[in-house]
């Protein structure tokens, strides 16, 4: 048996429907080639969280990582799963 198809959610910002996908984070073909060149201090890129209560900067996800989340259509908030 199928499980039950969820609704997407709605954008907390501006209650567009959001649109379910991936989030990833890679370099560009100029940083692939660096890469493929290995000069790596210039293609390793993350996605970053910053703490609004210590400033701390946390990586949400390290180079060629992905998640799961949705994105809003209408004002570009994207949610992590």
């Amino acid at each position: 048996m199928k499980a039950p198809v969820k609704a997407e959610p709605n954008c907390p910002y501006c209650g567009e429907t959001m649109v379910h996908g991936q989030v990833t984070v890679h370099s560009t073909p100029l940083g692939n080639l660096l890469n493929f060149l290995q000069i790596r201090w210039y293609s390793q890129q993350h996605l970053w969280f910053k703490r609004s209560d210590t400033s701390k900067d946390e990586i949400v996800l390290e180079s060629g990582d992905a998640r799961l989340g949705h994105r809003c259509p209408r004002c570009g908030a994207v949610s992590l799963l």
